[in-house]
């Protein structure tokens, strides 16, 4: 992944401020995703909890191997094969990275930054385009 050290350090930080109310912030992400991208709900279960949590647990494994290309990588590779049979289309993943984005600045409030910003979309747009590149498409 190419971020610098200080959109590194910014990613772990807000990260880091964001972990005390992770239950609530997945359920603003997906809410907020349902609302931009209503087909997407039918993908998941009634129960969107697990999901939240699976969902920022790999956030979270994300924010700590963010020096650690090779681990990303396999990760990277592990979201894509997982999401593969969802056949999404790479405007879904820009959808997410709005939801997502909208949710930080929302939990985060006066913390949530331009750098912030910057930081978190481009990390997400690199691991998003990796995870579109790696997703089979049909012939």
């Amino acid at each position: 992944m190419h971020l610098t050290d200080d959109q590194i350090t910014v990613i772990r930080d807000s990260y880091t401020r964001l972990l005390p109310e992770v239950d609530r912030v997945s359920q603003l992400f997906y809410r907020d995703l349902f609302q931009r991208v209503p087909r997407l709900r039918e993908l998941f279960r009634e129960d969107i909890g697990p999901q939240g949590m699976r969902f920022m647990s790999a956030i979270g494994f994300i924010v700590e191997n963010l020096d650690d290309d090779d681990e990303l990588n396999r990760q990277t590779a592990l979201l894509a094969d997982g999401h593969a049979q969802f056949n999404l289309r790479p405007e879904a993943y820009r959808e997410m990275e709005e939801a997502l984005i909208d949710t930080f600045a929302h939990a985060l409030g006066e913390h949530f930054t331009n750098p912030v910003e910057l930081a978190w979309r481009s990390a997400f747009r690199q691991i998003c385009d990796e995870m579109i590149a790696r997703t089979p498409r049909p012939a």
